[in-house]
């Protein structure tokens, strides 16, 4: 029993430690969302959808709603209820010019998203006009982990990007490219925390159970 315990432990430090050694990243993109939500399983664990403020909330660098946002300078972020967006609002830009002058981020621009948790899998849709499909999802911490848009979805009119990854990341780059043909605007950003440690533990004992009763009906 002490034995069986002992391998236990053991398996289930390597399942921890797998991820975190992990030196090359295994990541997938998608440019459909119901692919990256199939590929899931389940519903992400966290979701932002801008929903919660009033129009024309705006807030700049730092923490909001539990998320920590940095913006291209001078621009803050609006809460808009002007744009294609998935039910009543997304997250625009403000230059300035207050609700009367709503504006979009723009080419060569990024907002950069820092999770609370580390994460594996995040994905967002992106309100632009179809054709214009320089936008990305982007993690500077794994290498050429980059998902770029490429599927409009007429039923929404917006593009969706997503990634999902065997490696633990906190920190996103959503964006456009140079060649971006008109502004841009996000909504529906979800997202998916790494398991923990407990799950891990029971997938691994449960291997062992199953490897364990198939040796006693050998014997």
């Amino acid at each position: 029993m002490k034995a069986y315990g002992f391998a236990c432990c053991t398996a289930a430090a390597a399942c921890f430690s797998l991820v975190a050694q992990t030196s090359q990243a295994t990541i997938t993109t998608y440019t459909v969302s119901a692919d990256y939500f199939a590929a899931l399983g389940s519903p992400p664990t966290f979701l932002e959808d801008y929903e919660a403020d009033p129009p024309n909330t705006t807030f700049g660098d730092g923490l909001y709603h539990g998320l920590t946002y940095v913006f291209p300078a001078e621009v803050l972020g609006r809460i808009d209820d002007n744009f294609n967006r998935i039910d009543f609002q997304s997250l625009a830009a403000e230059r300035g010019g207050g609700p009367s002058n709503p504006g979009f981020f723009f080419a060569e621009e990024s907002i950069f998203v820092t999770f609370p948790e580390p994460v594996l899998a995040a994905g967002v849709f992106i309100n632009a006009d179809e054709g214009s499909d320089e936008y990305f999802l982007g993690v500077a911490s794994l290498s050429a982990a980059v998902a770029t848009s490429g599927t409009f979805d007429p039923d929404f009119g917006l593009y969706f990007v997503g990634l999902i990854s065997d490696t633990p990341f906190t920190t996103i780059e959503i964006g456009a490219g140079v060649d971006a043909p008109s502004g841009w605007n996000i909504d529906n950003l979800t997202y998916q925390g790494v398991p923990e440690p407990a799950t891990c533990g029971l997938l691994v004992l449960g291997a062992l159970c199953l490897a364990a009763g198939r040796r006693w009906r050998r014997a």
